[in-house]
């Protein structure tokens, strides 16, 4: 590795200050766009989230009158014997009802049930916004991932070629007596390690690569994009408010928990407890409904002798209807305190999801500032890593250091170089759960929507 290799490490690997500025386009959007079309997890939701609509709007139906119409046909033939005469009768005839029913009074059980499926729409909702966004933290752990492996397999590569020329310098100068079996000893232990790495670290490659297809749920000629992992700035860290991040680690009280997803949707599962609790309250008292019934019957009677051609009926009927189950006398009591325990139920279980969000959020934000500071710091170690290999060879070719101190420094440059990689990682993973934990979105501005 000569002095023009070393500038080109300085230059791509190092100044990262620089290069955010001058971030590539990302793919990422792309990717994400692809994923969210493709995901059977998302086309699933998004049906369930159909049928919730279908549901509410159903709901409302059930204020109108109930409308029932029959009718029937029919045809009869009879024979008479008397002294006189065989007689014979034919009958056709036609009826038919309509029947309509309002319920003027349900104990607000229409209303109820109004409300319970607008609370399953809007939850559906959230949940649907919330499995893309799982989804999407998914895609962006394994895209990551596969990058930083694939960044990982080119710098090992790197590793491997310096230790073979480190091993061939050693084996050479101890075949001339220049240098003990144990330098070429190292040198072959050194390479040895990094044949190991490299398979290792295909093999890994490999199952990223169909961890991510399996994912994306991708076509076999789909290829997955190679990026420039140092030069990437996803599209929703702009999203990321750095000094509302401080404040909220600074004073937890302005936390935004209160966009969370899962708390919004303990929330909602908390009203419908309460919309049935009221509701089984009402239970109690009967139930009035009004009908009206409208009958009409035609036959046409054919006699041999004589008589009327047609007799009809035709009659309407009112009837208002009282429904009290008296049982219930005995039943709604238990009902009543099912339905109190469902709503403790639900409202302990807010209080422990809120209790969770706050937790998760602050672990969070810590592990955020670490992996910043670390970031921070691992920079400067890739920096003074580079130095040292630079100023190693220096020395080498000055006969002052010898191929092992070529060797730790090559070694210590290839941990720099892995170290800033995940690094990058875990900032990038962090910042999408900090943003969906927020309550903000994480999808591409052409997939936004508001649950």
């Amino acid at each position: 590795m000569g002095t023009k290799e070393l500038s080109i490490i300085r230059k791509s690997l190092f100044t990262l200050g620089a290069l955010s500025s001058l971030a590539q386009a990302d793919p990422l959007i792309d990717l994400v766009q692809y994923g969210l079309q493709k995901s059977f997890t998302i086309k699933s939701q998004q049906l369930r989230l159909e049928q919730a609509q279908n549901t509410n709007t159903s709901a409302y139906f059930q204020l109108l009158p109930s409308i029932q119409a029959s009718g029937t046909r029919s045809y009869q033939v009879a024979q008479g014997v008397s002294e006189e005469a065989i007689s014979t009768t034919k009958t056709d005839g036609i009826a038919g009802k309509l029947n309509a029913t309002w319920t003027l009074w349900d104990n607000f059980q229409n209303i109820t049930d109004i409300r319970v499926a607008r609370i399953g729409l809007i939850s559906e909702e959230i949940q649907t916004d919330k499995e893309m966004q799982l989804y999407v933290i998914s895609l962006l752990d394994a895209f990551i991932e596969y990058q930083v492996l694939h960044f990982q397999r080119e710098i090992t590569k790197g590793f491997l070629k310096q230790s073979q020329w480190v091993l061939g310098e050693s084996a050479t100068l101890a075949r001339l007596g220049a240098k003990s079996r144990f330098e070429t000893l190292d040198a072959e232990i050194q390479t040895l390690n990094a044949e190991r790495d490299l398979r290792e670290v295909e093999l890994s490659l490999e199952s990223a690569k169909r961890n991510l297809k399996n994912l994306l749920n991708s076509d076999p000629s789909f290829q997955i994009p190679i990026i420039d992992l140092l030069k990437l700035k996803p599209f929703y860290m702009s999203r990321l408010d750095v000094k509302k991040v401080n404040e909220w680690s600074s004073n937890t009280d302005a936390l935004p928990v209160v966009h969370n997803r899962e708390l919004r949707l303990a929330s909602l599962n908390l009203d419908k407890s309460s919309a049935e609790l009221t509701q089984t309250s009402l239970d109690y008292f009967p139930k009035t409904s009004f009908q009206i019934s409208q009958d009409l019957n035609l036959d046409r009677v054919i006699t041999k002798r004589n008589g009327p051609p047609y007799t009809g009926l035709n009659s309407t009927t009112y009837s208002l209807q009282l429904s009290w189950q008296l049982w219930d006398w005995w039943i709604t009591p238990r009902k009543i305190k099912n339905s109190r325990l469902s709503h403790e139920i639900s409202t302990y279980s807010l209080q422990e999801t809120k209790n969770k969000a706050e937790s998760e959020f602050l672990a969070l934000l810590d592990q955020y500032g670490i992996v910043e500071q670390s970031i921070e710091g691992s920079k400067k170690v890739l920096d003074k890593a580079v130095q040292h290999l630079e100023y190693s060879r220096e020395m080498y070719k000055l006969g002052k250091l010898n191929n092992l101190s070529i060797q730790k420094a090559n070694s210590t440059l290839y941990e720099a170089q892995l170290a800033v990689a995940q690094r990058l990682k875990q900032k990038f993973i962090l910042a999408a759960k900090i943003i969906y934990s927020s309550g903000s979105s994480l999808l591409p501005d052409s997939n936004q929507s508001e649950p």
